[in-house]
């Protein structure tokens, strides 16, 4: 799914982007499931994240499907320490795939490195 479109507020001296609501977000799952997150994780005001990866404890099913303990992952700590048991470095696509499903486009030498590394 494409970001949520970018909204400003208007002010005196101009606008300013606002952070979106967290219904707002839409956040899917390996297995592109829809999922929410909890109104009573710390991490539900948050209107933005710097990663578009996220990583949970707990995936509950009441009304919605809802995950607690979430935290924001950053690329390179997915690449170093994913539970993942494969990384595929694409080296004519300029790629690392992890378990074959998580993508980051990085150049050839420095996906070798990462894989060595781990």
């Amino acid at each position: 799914d494409p970001p949520a479109e970018q909204l400003y507020i208007k002010t005196a001296p101009g606008s300013f982007a606002v952070a979106h609501l967290a219904k707002e977000l839409k956040f899917v799952t390996k297995d592109k499931e829809r999922v929410f997150i909890h109104p009573g994780s710390i991490n539900f005001q948050q209107g933005e994240y710097e990663s578009p990866w996220m990583v949970y404890h707990n995936k509950m099913h009441t009304s919605k499907v809802f995950l607690r303990d979430v935290t924001m992952a950053p690329p390179y700590s997915l690449l170093l320490f994913s539970f993942g048991t494969s990384i595929n470095v694409l080296h004519n696509e300029g790629m690392v795939v992890v378990d074959d499903w998580i993508k980051f486009s990085a150049p050839a030498r420095i996906a070798v490195l990462v894989k060595e590394i781990r």
